[in-house]
């Protein structure tokens, strides 16, 4: 399914993150070889959006657009968290690069003071308006060219393909849980 303009994916029209990376058929497109680089690995484990990513697994296509292209703020982000981040002319673009498992959603409030109490170095990326944490990634290692697009969207069964044969040796890495406050 494709969704235009910045209106909410349907949940009903899109089929749920995956139970398991050698099930999923759906992904997402962030902008910036950069930013689906350090997601990938790690760096970034927040992702935000205007609507609930449901949780499960993803692939992750990165658009053709430069991280700049979301604006001067996030190349900012992106020197702090990686100082010594690829140059993006070197990382690979349209294509998708791995997988990752989206495991809860916070407002973006809740999510920045949870991280901020805590200390956390993820909280530079907590600006939602919703913050979906990532519990773990896959890298691959031969990208897959593909176009992308808004919203969650369906892998074309070529692309598929080329995804199961190469996590089938892949290790999955994990995250660690996004801080809660204290409620006591």
């Amino acid at each position: 399914a494709e969704f235009g303009g910045n209106a909410a994916p349907d949940p009903l029209a899109v089929a749920p993150g995956a139970s398991e990376p050698a099930l999923v058929t759906h992904a997402l497109t962030v902008q910036g070889p950069q930013q689906g680089m350090a997601m990938i690995t790690g760096r970034k484990i927040v992702e935000n959006r205007a609507w609930r990513i449901p949780r499960g697994w993803y692939a992750l296509h990165v658009g053709a657009q430069p991280l700049l292209a979301l604006g001067p703020e996030w190349v900012d982000r992106m020197k702090e968290a990686w100082p010594d981040v690829p140059p993006e002319r070197s990382l690979p673009s349209s294509k998708i690069v791995g997988l990752i498992h989206v495991i809860e959603q916070r407002p973006a409030a809740e999510c920045l003071v949870d991280l901020q109490a805590a200390g956390d170095a993820q909280a530079i990326w907590a600006v939602g308006p919703v913050c979906h944490a990532l519990g773990g990634a896959m890298e691959l290692r031969r990208p897959i060219p593909h176009s992308g697009s808004r919203g969650l969207w369906e892998i074309s069964s070529s692309a598929r393909e080329q995804l199961l044969r190469q996590i089938r040796d892949l290790p999955v890495k994990r995250y660690a849980p996004l801080p809660l406050r204290d409620s006591g």
